[in-house]
C-alpha cells in the first residue's frame, strides 16, 4: 500500500505540510487527503490505516481515518462509521503532544464531530462546524482547513445553495462558502477541494462564472484512477452552461479512469455507485447532441451496468429511430404502458395523430410521472385542435420536468422542444418562439430548440436573427450522424 502511494503522487494531489514527519508519512497523508477530496473515503481509510499500521504514533493519520470514515456531500453518516471515527480521533488526541498547534486544531475540531453517542450526532455535527469556523479564524491562511469547513457547511445546506434560477443565496452559509472558496483559489488556484466544491456550490446558481474556471482546472489535471470523481466534476458545469461536447469528454475520461480503478485488485466496491452517475451525466449531454452513435455508447454502458435496456430505448426515442421504436412497441418483455408509449411516439413521428392520441390516452393517468408522456399527449391534442386540454398537458409536463431535473441532471427530451414544435406545426409562431426561448433559458445551447427557434424566426420574417440562430445550431450539430427535420419533430 505504501509503495502504491508513492506511485500515485505522480498525479494531481493535495499537499498539506505536516510537522515532524518522515517522507513516507507526508506522502501517505497527502494521498489519503486527496482520496477524500475525490469522495473516495473508503479508499482513504485503507491508506490512512496502512499508515497507522506502519507507525502507530502517527497522530494525523488517525485524524485522516476519522475524516475518511465521515460523511461528505454525497454520503450520510452511519452509526458504524461514527463509532470507528470516534475511536480514531480519540487515538489522535492521545498523541497530540507530537503535533503542531495548527494540527491540534484539526484534531480538536474532529473530536467535536465525534463527541458523545451516535444518537446525538446531529448536535456533534453542529459543534464540528463551530469548531472549524474558529480554527479557520485562527489560521486563515490554511487552505485545507478552509476547504474542509466549506465542505462541512455544504453538507448542512445541501447542493441547492441558491434560490432556484437566481444568484440569490438561500442563507448566510452560502455567502460564507462562496467567500471561503474564492479566497482559497485566489491564492492557490490548483487547490483540489476548493475547485471541487466551487462546482457543487454553484450547481444551482443562475451564474456559473465562478464554477467555469474550476471546471477548466480539473479538466486539465491528470488524476489517478481512484480519484476519478475529480475528473467527472467538470461535466456538472459544462451541462449547466450548455457545453455538452465538453460534458461528454469529461464524462468519458472519468469513466475510463473508473474502469481502470475497478480493474485493480484492491478497488473498493462501495465507490462503484458513482459509476452510474458518471455515465448518466455523460449520456444526458450526449442526448442533447446530434450523434446517435455517441449517445448509444453511453446508453449501452448504462444498460449493461444496470442490467436493463431502458437507456437504449430512451435514446431511440430521442433520435426518432422509428425501426427501434416499432420493435420496442412489439416487445413482449415490455409492460403494456411501455409498449403504448413507444407505439404512440412512433405514430406521432409518422403523422398518425389519431393513433398517437389513442396510445397516449391509454397510459395517461393522473399519477403518470413522465414529462415526455404528458408533453406528447399535449402534442396530439393540440394537433387535433383541442388547445385548452393541450395547454393543461404541457403545463403538467413542464411542472414534472422542473420537479425531476435540475442542476447537472438533464431531461432525456426537454418538454419545451415537443411543445415548441407542436405550436410550430399548427402555425402559431409567436407561441412557438416563446417556448423555444424558454427552453433555451432552461437548457442553454439545446441544439434542437435552436433549430426550432431558427425555423420559427424565419416564418415570422426575422431573417437576420434566424440566420444567426441557425449558424449556432450548425456549430453545435457539427459531427452529427442524424439530420433534423421539422416534419419529424
Amino acid at each position: 500500500m505504501i509503495a502504491a502511494i508513492f506511485c500515485a503522487l505522480s498525479f494531481a494531489s493535495a499537499h498539506h505540510a505536516l510537522s515532524n514527519v518522515a517522507a513516507w508519512e507526508q506522502a501517505a497523508f497527502d494521498r489519503g487527503l486527496t482520496l477524500y477530496y475525490a469522495y473516495n473515503g473508503a479508499q482513504g481509510v485503507r491508506v490512512f490505516q496502512a499508515a497507522v499500521d506502519r507507525d502507530p504514533k502517527f497522530a494525523m493519520a488517525y485524524w485522516g481515518l476519522a475524516l475518511s470514515y465521515g460523511p461528505d456531500i454525497n454520503s450520510d453518516p452511519t452509526e458504524d462509521h461514527f463509532n470507528r471515527a470516534h475511536s480514531a480521533i480519540e487515538k489522535a488526541a492521545s498523541l497530540e503532544s507530537s503535533v503542531s498547534a495548527p494540527e491540534r486544531a484539526y484534531i480538536e475540531a474532529m473530536r467535536a464531530r465525534y463527541a458523545g453517542p451516535w444518537r446525538d450526532h446531529a448536535t456533534a455535527e453542529s459543534a464540528y462546524r463551530a469548531a472549524m469556523a474558529q480554527a479557520v479564524a485562527r489560521y486563515p491562511a490554511d487552505d485545507d482547513l478552509a476547504s474542509l469547513y466549506a465542505e462541512a457547511l455544504l453538507e448542512k445546506t445541501g447542493a441547492l445553495a441558491w434560490k432556484s434560477g437566481t444568484n440569490l443565496p438561500l442563507s448566510s452559509d452560502t455567502l460564507t462558502m462562496a467567500a471561503l472558496l474564492a479566497r482559497i483559489v485566489a491564492r492557490s488556484p490548483e487547490q483540489l477541494m476548493a475547485n471541487h466544491l466551487l462546482i457543487h456550490l454553484y450547481g444551482s446558481a443562475a451564474d456559473q462564472s465562478k464554477a467555469i474556471p474550476a471546471a477548466k482546472k480539473l479538466d486539465n489535471m491528470n488524476f489517478a484512477p481512484e480519484d476519478e470523481h475529480l475528473a467527472h466534476m467538470p461535466a456538472h458545469t459544462w451541462v449547466r452552461v450548455g457545453n455538452y461536447a465538453d460534458a461528454v469528454s469529461s464524462s468519458k475520461r472519468a469513466i475510463a479512469l473508473f474502469d481502470e480503478y475497478l480493474a485493480q485488485a484492491n478497488a473498493d466496491r462501495t465507490h462503484r455507485g458513482y459509476l452510474a452517475h458518471d455515465i448518466e451525466i455523460g449520456w444526458g449531454a450526449a442526448l442533447m447532441l446530434g450523434s446517435y452513435t455517441g449517445a448509444k455508447w453511453f446508453a449501452n454502458r448504462l444498460d449493461t451496468l444496470e442490467d436493463a435496456s431502458q437507456a437504449m430505448r430512451i435514446t431511440a426515442l430521442r433520435f426518432n429511430d422509428l425501426k427501434s421504436l416499432d420493435a420496442f412497441a412489439n416487445d413482449a418483455g415490455a409492460s403494456k404502458e411501455e409498449r403504448a408509449i413507444f407505439s404512440g411516439y412512433a405514430a406521432a413521428l409518422r403523422g398518425e395523430n389519431n393513433a398517437a392520441n389513442t396510445a397516449f390516452n391509454a397510459v395517461l393517468m393522473p399519477q403518470e410521472k413522465s414529462p415526455i408522456v404528458w408533453a406528447m399527449a399535449g402534442r396530439t391534442k393540440l394537433l387535433n385542435g383541442n388547445h385548452a386540454a393541450a395547454q393543461n398537458d404541457f403545463h403538467k409536463a413542464q411542472g414534472l420536468e422542473e420537479e425531476r431535473y435540475f442542476g447537472e441532471n438533464l431531461p432525456h427530451i426537454p418538454v419545451g422542444e415537443i411543445e415548441g414544435f407542436s405550436y410550430y406545426r399548427i402555425g402559431d409562431y409567436p407561441t412557438a418562439e416563446k417556448i423555444f426561448r424558454r427552453t433555451l433559458n432552461d437548457f442553454p445551447n439545446d441544439p434542437r430548440a435552436l433549430y426550432g427557434l431558427s425555423l420559427t424566426l424565419q416564418k415570422a420574417g426575422h431573417n437576420a436573427e434566424a440566420q444567426r440562430v441557425a449558424a449556432n445550431f450548425r456549430r453545435l450539430w457539427e459531427g452529427a450522424d442524424t439530420t433534423l427535420s421539422a416534419a419529424t419533430l
